[in-house]
């Protein structure tokens, strides 16, 4: 009984819809989908409410998590220009 890698290995260009795509449209379709968000005026970090209520970043960040799972806000990946890394943010729930 063939494996699955055995049966990739051997896929024509038939084979499927999954196995036909180029590089340029597999990474057009990775970038749309893990696109950053823009921040927003009014987002708020668990460091920016660590720094403003003196509570520890990690409590913050369980706090706005607690308010995520609420469904009172929501959490997004953003990434500001000239940032070597992404950071999530939340904001009110439209």
């Amino acid at each position: 009984m063939p494996g699955k890698k055995e049966d990739i290995q051997h896929a024509g260009p038939s084979s499927g819809p999954d196995l036909n795509f180029t590089y340029n449209e597999l990474l057009e379709e990775l970038k749309a989908e893990y696109k950053y968000e823009e921040r927003e005026t009014g987002d708020v970090t668990a460091e920016e409410m660590a720094d403003a209520t003196g509570l520890t970043r990690n409590w913050c960040s369980e706090l706005l998590n607690k308010k995520v799972r609420a469904g009172e806000l929501v959490r997004v990946r953003v990434k500001e220009p000239g940032a070597a890394q992404p950071f999530f943010a939340y904001r009110r729930k439209k």
